[in-house]
């Protein structure tokens, strides 16, 4: 079964973030960031110009603000927009609405609180926030997507979907990825799946198209996923790891030399860029230009890869921590 690190980042061990909160998940976008503490409470901070917050305004905080004091489950960062799971299933969006990418019409307009969404006796188990879209799986592993579709991140060629719909009514789905104006998600079976906008390849799924309107297969061969992708919030660049062995794999742009192959070619297909890990790989992150790896050696020694902007073409150990 894959996992998915929406975004910049996704964290889900705990983390104290300042004196007083310990946050058990965050999500962050280019400018915003959101977090569920370990009560379950909602916190936000950053830009906040349109409500993306959720606080009832439009001031910028430099330090998380409690939300919400209800029990969250997930919470997603989009652009200028924000989404959430409560514990009973319910799904709560806040900000942009432009091309309705908070599930209601635009007559509503933005919104600078959360709102629950109407989905009518449906409850969902997972969110992720595009830059101007939305997916979502229910509790019998639908599909749902709505929002904007220029790119066909919705898996149609039609218009922009301001209210949620089903997307490959016949298969279910156990984690989803919308980042940019692209969508991936992985079905029971573990097969991962590609569509939408399409730049230098980053759905990995071989074509030089611009967009995508099916859901393609990742095609892999015989190898399966271990659980962790991850994609920059820009739309650039691909990680993740198979679960037959413990390796690294990359797709998408290749500017800043951030897939890790050593070049500057972009590749529209997976490939792989470090392998033969005979350790613990803990996670991994694609931030905007950027990669990095973290893995723990047998002897519990932590490492810290960085490859990319700023860095090397290839993954280099830039941090080692040994615990007492």
């Amino acid at each position: 079964m894959w996992q998915v690190r929406v975004n910049d980042s996704q964290i889900h061990n705990s983390f104290r973030f300042a004196d007083d909160i310990l946050f058990s998940y965050i999500s962050t976008d280019n400018s915003h960031a959101l977090g569920i503490d370990n009560s379950g409470r909602l916190w936000a901070w950053g830009r906040n110009n349109i409500g993306q917050l959720g606080d009832g305004t439009t001031t910028h905080r430099d330090y998380p603000v409690l939300i919400s004091s209800n029990q969250y489950l997930a919470v997603s960062a989009g652009g200028e927009f924000s989404a959430a799971i409560r514990a009973d299933g319910s799904i709560w969006t806040w900000g942009n609405n432009v091309v309705g990418q908070l599930g209601v019409p635009l007559t509503i307009g933005h919104r600078r609180s959360p709102a629950r969404l109407d989905t009518g006796l449906n409850t969902f188990t997972a969110v992720s926030a595009g830059f101007n879209h939305t997916l979502a799986i229910d509790s019998d592993g639908g599909l749902w997507g709505w929002g904007n579709n220029w790119g066909s991140q919705l898996a149609s060629s039609s218009t922009d979907s301001v209210l949620p719909s089903r997307i490959m009514q016949a298969r279910q789905f156990s984690q989803i990825l919308a980042v940019g104006s692209s969508s991936f998600a992985i079905c029971g079976d573990d097969t991962l799946w590609a569509w939408g906008n399409n730049p230098n390849g980053i759905l990995g799924v071989g074509s030089a198209s611009s967009t995508i309107s099916s859901p393609t297969i990742v095609d892999m061969g015989t190898v399966l996923w271990r659980p962790a992708i991850s994609a920059s919030a820009s739309g650039g660049h691909v990680l993740a790891t198979p679960n037959s062995s413990v390796s690294v794999f990359s797709w998408g742009d290749n500017w800043y030399m951030q897939l890790g192959n050593g070049s500057y070619d972009s590749a529209n297909t997976p490939q792989q860029i470090f392998g033969n890990i005979t350790d613990s790989l803990l996670d991994i992150f694609a931030l905007n230009n950027s990669s990095f790896m973290i893995r723990r050696h047998s002897r519990g020694t932590h490492y810290v890869y960085h490859w990319g902007r700023n860095g090397a073409a290839t993954p280099q150990i830039i941090f080692s921590h040994t615990p007492n």
